[in-house]
């Protein structure tokens, strides 16, 4: 997605040149893995910041509209086309984007209580 808004044009056309497919993976993964161990320990504090975003205007509408649109194409869905704000966006996007590690650290929390 990054690669859509002209200001990233430089960091993409870089990280292309320098990194392998595989690195690139490996480097999302790792990424998603850490996001999503943050969200799990802070998730009192993030659903309160995301639902305060979903009441607030952070955005123009067209870039909201734009972030919509992109988003439903790339994870082939129409979900975020009921998004009313950037904040129910965001909240919408992190569920797409983290479901299967949470799921993880969800299951090995359970195992690692279920050994007390």
């Amino acid at each position: 997605m990054p690669q859509f808004f002209k200001e990233n044009n430089l960091f993409v056309k870089n990280v292309v040149e320098q990194l392998n497919k595989e690195s690139v993976e490996q480097y999302k993964a790792e990424e998603r893995s850490a996001m999503a161990y943050r969200v799990a320990v802070t998730r009192f504090r993030l659903m309160e910041l995301l639902n305060i975003m979903s009441r607030d205007t952070i955005a123009p509408a067209e870039k909201q509209q734009q972030l919509i649109q992109q988003l439903n194409e790339h994870f082939r869905t129409e979900a975020f086309s009921r998004c009313k704000s950037m904040g129910q966006v965001l909240k919408l996007h992190l569920k797409y984007m983290l479901r299967g590690n949470l799921k993880l650290i969800q299951e090995k929390t359970r195992v690692l209580a279920n050994k007390r």
